[in-house]
């Protein structure tokens, strides 16, 4: 991958025919948290993109505002105008009361985009002959220098696979850059996924890759990517487990016969929920975090936000594997899901090393709980889908090659209609009826013996399990099941992209570029209550409180000068009320 680099070598702004903000005749784009962008595919001319998927380009820098800067954002509410008020500047047209909005002079852009070797000297040419982009007027040249750079990655946080050793999975992590829209087909409403589909990342995964690389992918197996909690990926919910109403921080986990999914008391999320001794742990569930957006066509859209981190497995051969480690490792950013054209579903993509095949250790049980981690598609002997628990136990005899040895004494299962091959960028498909994640059933041996169920402990069975689908867990089963529940917040994240020395310094002048001008704004408050209080006398300005004003200093910037505090002071003495803007 390499990356369009922006550099403005003249003050920035468009038109508001682009549906930005009102109030401007000119402005910018600006994301949720008021950091601006550029949206290259409708700036540039189609003849120098030639229909290559390019996103949005975002200062640099931007990796490190995704969860800092957003985090500023929701504390408060006029943060966002600050945000914004560090890339841009505004002013007044004359004669007119209209206001423009622009990005300022020598910053620099960037965007990710895949080029080939062939056309890579003539795209080149076609980027360097952009030399405007924007409106032109006094001021407001839209002056721009557009060229193409490698992609900067750094490898020395990555590890190579110790050698000698066989692996047999390879856990990668999805964070949106930008909000991930996933939705589901021919919904109403266009909610989206709260998940990433392993066949989403695997297809994601194939337009990057060449013929020998896509023949290695239709060999392996994508798990789907849940949302993760501090590194750990955190399973779905069994569809039987509910709030027990004479406790509410105890969850029930209910497997008689004849349930009804639709009248749990509330369906939650869990963490590690098949630990062998769950019975003495914390279950945590985290549900994760959606918001609004707008497509170009000016429907709503719900979208995964940016920032938080979905985790998940490929499964294959030690070679296989090692050469994913290596694609992958070249190829950190991508763009997945609904709306890439429009510059929304950027994900960075982080891998950990090959990790070493497992032995697994003989686990005998006479009783067992199974649950469908992902939907399960099972096929009956005649190739029709089969949601019957009776197909899903012959599956399970089959992986255990014990045929009529177990028999079910619970069961908790629903149905999900699939549209997966509309999944696959709006194809159209036949519906599929599959076991819904969540599924559980308790099994028993019919001869009361224990069996090995080590093969259970984690598999996959049935259709499609190479798309992610027919996950399953098993584990030894208890006659009752509490688990005491807590509900995480995603407040912390664990950064799952490096972050250059230079990237955070930019964060770091950002998050002081917005204390200082809180701390500007409170000055020239305490100034305009003076001013108030002398009733227009000289007394105010003469005296200037000067201990007042470094106790407000040290709350916010230690390090700046007196002189700028004075001046901030006197400038709010001097302006008029009616056009004093605070920041309490």
């Amino acid at each position: 991958m390499a990356e369009i680099r922006i550099r403005l070598i003249g003050n920035v702004a468009f038109e508001n025919d682009m549906k930005l903000s009102e109030g401007f005749r000119c402005d910018v784009p600006v994301d949720q948290m008021g950091v601006p962008y550029i949206p290259i595919a409708r700036l540039l001319p189609a003849s120098v993109l030639k229909g290559r998927h390019v996103g949005f380009a975002f200062p640099e820098g931007y990796l490190g505002f995704v969860r800092q800067v957003e985090s500023l954002a929701r504390a408060r509410q006029d943060m966002i105008p600050l945000i914004s008020d560090y890339f841009t500047d505004e002013k007044m047209l004359p004669g007119t009361g209209e206001w423009i909005r622009y990005l300022r002079a020598g910053q620099d852009f960037y965007a990710s985009v895949k080029v080939g070797e062939a056309d890579r000297e003539a795209f080149e040419r076609a980027l360097e002959s952009v030399k405007h982009i924007g409106i032109r007027r006094k001021d407001i040249s839209g002056e721009v220098e557009c060229s193409l750079c490698e992609k900067v990655s750094d490898t020395t946080a990555w590890k190579q696979p110790t050698e000698g050793l066989v692996h047999d999975r390879l856990e990668y992590s999805i964070t949106p850059i930008t909000p991930l829209c996933i939705h589901a087909p021919y919904d109403d409403e266009p909610n989206t996924i709260t998940y990433v589909p392993g066949m989403v990342f695997r297809d994601t995964v194939e337009k990057l890759a060449d013929a020998d690389m896509k023949d290695l992918l239709s060999k392996m197996v994508f798990s789907n990517a849940y949302i993760s909690n501090e590194g750990t990926r955190l399973l779905p919910l069994p569809l039987c487990m509910s709030l027990v109403k004479l406790d509410k921080k105890q969850l029930h986990y209910r497997l008689s016969p004849g349930k009804d999914p639709s009248r749990v008391e509330q369906d939650v999320g869990v963490g590690d929920a098949f630990a062998r001794n769950f019975e003495n742990m914390l279950t945590v569930y985290t549900k994760p975090e959606t918001e609004r957006i707008v497509s170009k066509t000016d429907k709503m859209v719900d979208a995964l936000r940016c920032g938080q981190a979905f985790r998940g497995e490929i499964y294959g051969s030690d070679a296989d594997l090692r050469k994913l480690f290596a694609f992958l490792k070249e190829h950190p950013q991508m763009s997945m899901g609904s709306l890439t054209q429009e510059g929304f579903g950027e994900v960075y993509i982080s891998v950990a090393p090959p990790a070493e095949a497992s032995i697994r250790a003989e686990c005998l049980a006479r009783r067992f709980d199974i649950s469908c981690l992902s939907h399960t598609l099972i096929l009956n002997d005649k190739g029709m889908q089969d949601t019957s628990a009776e197909g899903f136990l012959r599956e399970i005899e089959r992986l255990l090659k014990a045929p009529g040895k177990l028999k079910i004494v619970g069961r908790y299962v629903d149905v999900y209609m699939d549209y997966s091959k509309n999944l696959r960028w709006n194809q159209e498909g036949m519906v599929s009826r599959c076991l819904a994640k969540g599924s559980v059933m308790r099994l028993e041996t019919l001869d009361g013996q224990p069996i090995d169920i080590s093969p259970l402990l984690h598999a996959f069975i049935g259709e499609r399990t190479r798309d992610g689908y027919g996950e399953i867990m098993a584990y030894p089963a208890l006659d009752v099941y509490y688990r005491a529940a807590e509900q995480k917040v995603l407040e912390k994240y664990q950064l799952e992209y490096p972050l250059t020395n230079r990237i955070m310094y930019i964060v770091a002048d950002l998050i002081h570029h917005i204390l200082d001008k809180i701390l500007e704004g409170r000055i020239k408050s305490l100034a305009v209550v003076d001013r108030w209080d002398e009733q227009g006398s000289e007394k105010a300005e003469d005296s200037i409180p000067l201990e007042t004003l470094r106790n407000i200093r040290d709350l916010y910037d230690p390090n700046i000068p007196y002189e700028e505090l004075t001046k901030w002071y006197q400038d709010g003495l001097k302006e008029e009320k009616n056009g004093f803007l605070s920041y309490k």
